[in-house]
């Protein structure tokens, strides 16, 4: 399960990620959460991965996903960032 709140008041976004999650997942989630009118990349944002389980290949993938966020996602601002 993937959901997101956005406060608009506070500049903050919550997320929520649970369940098996793969950098596919966080791809996908990340996509729709940015071509949401309400987000801006400045938004302070909290991420809540307690009940989720990566796969092993996920230390391999960091640099995959974080070529993704610089490149092709408009989500590095001024920003503070919580998981």
């Amino acid at each position: 399960m993937k959901s997101y709140k956005i406060i608009t008041k506070l500049n903050l976004v919550i997320q929520y990620i649970s369940g098996s999650v793969s950098i596919s997942d966080i791809k996908e989630f990340m996509t729709d959460l940015s071509s949401d009118p309400n987000y801006s990349k400045n938004y302070d944002t909290i991420v809540d991965l307690r009940e989720s389980i990566f796969n092993k290949n996920i230390v391999g993938e960091v640099k995959e996903y974080g070529d993704f966020v610089t490149h092709e996602l408009s989500v590095i601002g001024k920003k503070r960032s919580s998981i």
